[in-house]
């Protein structure tokens, strides 16, 4: 019989931890290893074990969540709440991860490799030099990162006055593996309020030294500013139903370009496109505003909400896709080559009972599945979420109802955000 091994030998290799075993666990579960040995604290922020474990997550049944959140008026607080999407349990795990004081609900961007840009919406920017309510977000670590606002410029149609708006937007560069907040700023006298010409785009870049970077650059398709981004392979883009075309923003070489449709995509459900027109009106005590009407007096409302959210984009593995539907089908076309414009198309027939019309896609799964909600700000309490497989024709719900009565009552009305792949990154320092 041998000698007994000696506790030293016993262990078992770090190298053998990390990619092994650390890899596999769940981000909280990773996060608490790192006070436990100092040799562990430095390997799990090691750049290279924050790539794998990311790219991992994307594989793991577990390694994609839900994030929720909702605006408490009363105390000015805005929470964020993070459930799974586990097939394998009876329930999804509810919790809530983080909450900010802030004087308006705030809006949030698609995630970027698990990461939200957290930011005032458009119309809120109006009148004002600069807003400091824009964050970046990792519910993984449960980090909030405070980024100062992009300067509002002077109106060049009314001198004096900060009219103009600023839409954020949230990307990564993927040849120089930055984070990029990317705000670009309209100016109001154009009476549909679209960026068209050459607009004044800011882009501030995470880690970096430097503070916002304005540079003038020529869009070639006027486009609504509160229209969602969506970045996908170092660009962000955006769907413009009105000239049946994809615009998208080069993070790397900063410039816009189109993307082509193929024959059929966006022909169908929620072409409507409905716009504004404002007028400059004074108040009693002479000071101005901006006044806006719809052109349309009879547009129906549910029409303008369908009319804003389909067809719409979404990020599918590491392809961009537009959704759409008609009464008899989801579909889905998936942008396989960028470079060629070739697109796939994917169908699914869905069940009578969905409501698609207040539907709203919110991201994707690690097995290329995509998550609807049915009853995106439709006046319901808890939204219902499905996950569909177009491959496959399939689709399963997501039950995470009786699980929000563990969160505090004034969370209970939720909105959905999107879903989210496990980052264990740091959020740099500013």
């Amino acid at each position: 019989m041998g000698s007994k091994k000696t506790k030293k030998e016993q262990q078992l290799p770090e190298d053998v931890l990390l990619s092994d075993i650390f890899i596999k666990l769940s981000a909280k579960s990773v996060l608490r290893l790192k006070p436990v040995r100092k040799s562990w604290y430095s390997s799990i922020k090691n750049p290279k074990f924050v790539d794998r474990f990311l790219a991992n997550s994307f594989n793991r049944p577990d390694g994609t969540c839900l994030l929720l959140t909702t605006y408490d008026e009363a105390s000015s607080q805005q929470y964020f709440i993070s459930s799974s999407t586990d097939e394998s349990l009876d329930r999804a795990p509810v919790c809530l991860v983080s909450s900010l004081e802030t004087e308006t609900e705030l809006a949030v961007s698609q995630n970027v490799n698990g990461m939200f840009c957290v930011h005032p919406p458009a119309h809120v920017t109006f009148y004002q030099d600069s807003v400091d309510d824009v964050y970046v977000f990792n519910p993984s670590t449960r980090e909030l990162l405070s980024v100062p606002g992009l300067p509002n410029p002077p109106s060049k149609t009314w001198p004096g006055l900060n009219v103009n708006m600023i839409s954020y937007f949230f990307g990564f560069d993927v040849g120089s593996k930055e984070y990029k907040v990317f705000g670009v700023c309209c100016d109001v006298s154009d009476p549909r309020l679209r960026f068209s010409g050459e607009v004044e785009c800011g882009i501030f870049t995470l880690g970096s030294s430097e503070d916002w970077r304005v540079v003038k650059v020529p869009v070639p398709v006027s486009f609504d500013p509160c229209t969602p981004g969506v970045c996908v392979n170092g660009a962000i883009h955006w769907f413009i139903k009105d000239k049946r075309v994809i615009l998208a923003f080069d993070l790397a070489r900063e410039v816009f370009r189109i993307i082509k449709l193929g024959d059929g995509i966006g022909t169908g459900i929620g072409m409507g496109v409905a716009t504004l027109s404002y007028q400059l009106q004074g108040d009693d005590d002479g000071n101005e505003y901006v006044d806006y009407d719809d052109d349309d007096e009879d547009i129906d409302d549910d029409f303008e909400e369908e009319a804003r959210l389909w067809p719409c984009l979404i990020q599918v593995g590491s392809n961009l896709a537009v959704l759409e539907y008609d009464d008899a089908e989801l579909r889905m076309w998936v942008l396989k080559d960028s470079q060629n414009e070739q697109w796939v198309l994917e169908s699914m027939d869905y069940p009578y009972d969905w409501n698609l019309m207040h539907a709203m896609p919110c991201g994707s799964s690690h097995a290329s599945e995509f998550f609807l909600c049915l009853n995106y700000r439709a006046g319901f309490s808890v939204p219902q979420i499905v996950c569909c497989d177009m491959e496959r024709s399939s689709y399963r719900r997501i039950n995470f109802g009786e699980q929000i009565g563990k969160i505090n009552s004034s969370t209970v009305t939720l909105s959905l955000v999107g879903c989210y792949p496990e980052n264990i990154m740091p959020l740099p320092k500013i």
